[in-house]
């Protein structure tokens, strides 16, 4: 099965029947314009409850001291950079990292990137978890890069985004809730029975490099 990440956890049980269900990775919010805004103290205690799934935070132009804050406390194992930071500042962290890229009419080369690409829907309100899906025919001359996909996915597209586009893994948000922050359990339980036969991929959360 492809892996998966789910984002935008906030609470345990949410996070323990993701776990559970076959995600390989979780996503913790920590911008606090995000409806899916979790506090470093709360993603700790639930990350404490939880050992066999990768945790990864999520930061839009964040201070140096919050993302190392959220490394130390959590602990996180990857960084997800969602603004505008600088190859400086994105490669001042010793631990992997996912520099996301948001999709409007085109595509440039961001395949410069050395860290793992994440590709999500342009919007100008919102930083992420929109629930639209960008024109994923872009990406088809990228089909041999290892990247992730994001943006608007959900039980009834999902199948049709991992054929088309060919990615490492995907990310999925909004289309997994039943309002901001709070997944829908029947949800997440379609979703991976919806992909439970899709292919493995060379893909490993674990494994990314710094």
């Amino acid at each position: 099965m492809i892996p998966v990440k789910i984002c935008g956890i906030t609470n345990l049980k949410d996070a323990m029947h993701v776990s559970k269900s076959g995600a390989k990775a979780i996503g913790f919010i920590f911008y606090n314009k995000s409806p899916r805004c979790i506090t470093i103290d709360r993603a700790s205690r639930i990350s404490k409850e939880i050992n066999n799934i990768i945790k990864i935070g999520v930061f839009v132009n964040p201070h140096l001291d919050l993302v190392n804050e959220a490394i130390k406390k959590v602990p996180i194992d990857i960084i997800q950079f969602h603004g505008n930071e600088s190859d400086a500042f994105i490669s001042s962290f010793n631990i992997p990292k996912i520099k996301v890229i948001k999709v409007k009419d085109d595509i440039d080369d961001f395949f410069e990137f050395n860290n793992t690409l994440l590709f999500d829907t342009f919007s100008k309100t919102s930083e992420g978890g929109t629930g639209k899906a960008f024109d994923w025919d872009l990406l088809n001359r990228y089909k041999k890069q290892n990247f992730i996909l994001s943006g608007g996915l959900n039980n009834s597209n999902v199948l049709k985004a991992i054929s088309t586009v060919n990615p490492g893994a995907i990310d999925i948000c909004s289309g997994l809730e039943k309002k901001p922050g709070h997944k829908c359990h029947q949800k997440v339980d379609e979703f991976f029975q919806k992909i439970k036969n899709t292919k493995e991929t060379e893909f490993d959360f674990a494994k990314l490099s710094n």
